[in-house]
């Protein structure tokens, strides 16, 4: 269990900063090439990042649909941190589930976390939605969504057997 806190305090760590960042109390963005999934011997999700060297961007990515499943409340707790009296985050993406009582991520969520604002990097994230290998494997994909609305709004969605394989 104690990996699961290590990896879920390394996601909050780097929203926090973005966070921050878009809300003028940082001027330095955070690093996604930077980003690392702790490591730890034998154990399915570190072996699985070390031996698909996963870039920075594919492993937050991996993340951020990981952690609805073992800490469901990460996103809005931390978004209520910066929007106490409520309020939207349009460009933080995420999507409210049907059944989950927490938000899921979706592709703008990532390009948010990933870019802030930054629309060439923002593209960027599109295109590794594209081409990374966790998509071309069918591990990751987003959501289909109804016509006329930005691809990037589906979920983020992982594929059971890698959640099965990953937490148990």
């Amino acid at each position: 269990m104690a990996y699961y806190q290590d990896l879920i305090s390394t996601l909050h760590a780097f929203m926090h900063h973005r966070l921050e960042h878009h809300f003028g109390k940082r001027e330095d963005a955070p690093n996604t090439d930077a980003f690392q999934v702790p490591e730890k011997k034998d154990h399915p999700l570190s072996d699985f990042i070390k031996s698909g060297k996963l870039s920075g961007e594919e492993q937050l990515t991996l993340c951020l649909a990981l952690v609805p499943y073992i800490h469901p409340d990460l996103y809005t707790g931390l978004i209520r941190q910066f929007l106490p009296q409520g309020g939207d985050l349009p460009i933080f993406g995420a999507a409210k589930a049907k059944n989950a009582r927490g938000i899921i991520p979706t592709g703008e969520t990532a390009q948010f976390l990933a870019a802030g604002t930054d629309v060439e990097e923002r593209l960027n994230v599109l295109k590794l939605m594209r081409t990374s290998r966790l998509v071309r494997e069918g591990i990751l994909f987003l959501e289909h969504v109804p016509d006329g609305e930005p691809e990037m709004s589906g979920k983020l969605v992982l594929e059971k057997e890698y959640v099965d394989l990953f937490l148990t």
